[in-house]
């Protein structure tokens, strides 16, 4: 039986920090450089249990993607060229924190 991740059209969290979605953003406008190891590893590890807005700090922020949108931006990151998709997909799919520190 599949799990629910494997599922298509599932969603997968990411909780990122201002840091790490500016890597994701540089991995996007530059060359393969550190900053698409850095996203290649945190487009790795979703959060095992979905977190609600209202639980991530305001300075942080929720990305959900799912398996397929997630291949798909590896795939754009780790190679040079057209990366027209993704700032797009990113941007539709983030929110940022509602709980004040």
């Amino acid at each position: 039986m599949a799990s629910p991740d494997n599922k298509a059209g599932v969603k997968l969290q990411f909780l990122l920090t201002e840091n790490q979605l500016k890597d994701i953003y540089s991995s996007i406008n530059y060359t393969v450089g550190p900053y698409t190891d850095r996203t290649q590893m945190v487009l790795s590890k979703p959060e095992k249990k979905k977190v609600k807005l209202e639980e991530i700090y305001d300075d942080c922020y929720s990305l959900s993607l799912t398996k397929s949108e997630i291949s798909m931006i590896l795939e754009e990151i780790s190679h040079d060229g057209h990366r027209s998709r993704v700032p797009g997909l990113i941007t539709h799919n983030l929110e940022r924190g509602l709980m004040e520190r």
